[in-house]
């Protein structure tokens, strides 16, 4: 069963050309940033997914990292924005189509997720969601053998994160990535979004799962899919070597030119 594309033509090109030409770009770029080698073990991003045009270029920055390790293997968790009809979507596709080729599912992850406490495949949740697709055409480029396990996060809560922190633990060896999908804050004048982006950054810096709840419940800091970050920062805590690395940050402001109201953009990684 082949999940099709719904964001092509609007989200990213619908033409195969065009899309490669875009990444070609966005990757040439990346390619251009110097970070320094850490010799800890990549375990996991977090890369934002709103239209190529406004946050496919800091999406890259990651993804260049990512490929230059091997993984055989990627989970995906990625928030809802429509649907409010079970804890968590998986995904029991074949395959996902993008304009560049299609990314494989790895079925037997699949299989060991869909029959624990919280799972559901119910298509209604995927119809139009654009938080899980923008990130294939981004591996599809940088490894066609990558396979995907394609989470969506619905009823996003601490303890539903918790919860799903132990559904996946088993799964993440060395072989799996993690990816987090979300953006940041929402539709605030550039200066609030980057005051409260830099402090949920520091939370993540720090790995400090409290003073992240407490912000969140306090508005003082936004994320759409605050569920998967949550997620990450408690399976963080079972690596005590676990660090940050690799950031680069930026909002909507510098591609619309509206600073007025922006929206957050995060990619960075994770090791262990």
């Amino acid at each position: 069963m082949v999940k099709k594309t719904v964001l092509a033509g609007t989200f990213y090109p619908k033409e195969k050309p065009a899309l490669t030409k875009m990444l070609d770009k966005f990757f040439l770029k990346a390619s251009e940033i110097q970070y320094e080698e850490n010799e800890k073990k990549l375990f996991a991003i977090i890369a934002p997914h709103a239209g190529y045009v406004f946050s496919g270029q800091i999406a890259a920055h990651i993804y260049n990292v990512v490929r230059k390790h091997k993984f055989k293997n990627a989970i995906i968790i990625a928030p809802s924005h429509y649907s409010n009809c079970c804890e968590y979507f998986i995904g029991k596709y074949d395959t996902y189509e993008t304009p560049i080729g299609d990314v494989k599912t790895n079925k037997t992850m699949i299989g060991k997720l869909q029959n624990k406490k919280g799972f559901a495949f119910d298509q209604s949740v995927d119809l139009r969601e654009h938080s899980l697709e923008i990130h294939f055409p981004f591996l599809r480029y940088i490894d066609p053998e990558l396979r995907v396990v394609p989470i969506i996060f619905v009823k996003q809560n601490n303890t539903n994160a918790k919860l799903l922190a132990e559904h996946i633990k088993d799964l993440l060896d060395d072989d799996t990535l993690l990816i987090i999908s979300t953006d940041l804050s929402h539709f605030h004048k550039s200066t609030i979004a980057e005051t409260k982006d830099g402090l949920l950054i520091e939370n993540l810096k720090n790995i400090d799962t409290e003073g992240f709840l407490e912000n969140l419940s306090a508005k003082k800091i936004e994320a759409c899919g605050y569920g998967g970050l949550l997620t990450l920062l408690h399976t963080l805590k079972n690596y005590e070597t676990a660090e940050i690395g690799n950031i680069q940050y930026t909002h909507s402001g510098y591609t619309s030119n509206d600073f007025k109201q922006v929206v957050g953009y995060l990619s960075c990684a994770f090791y262990r």
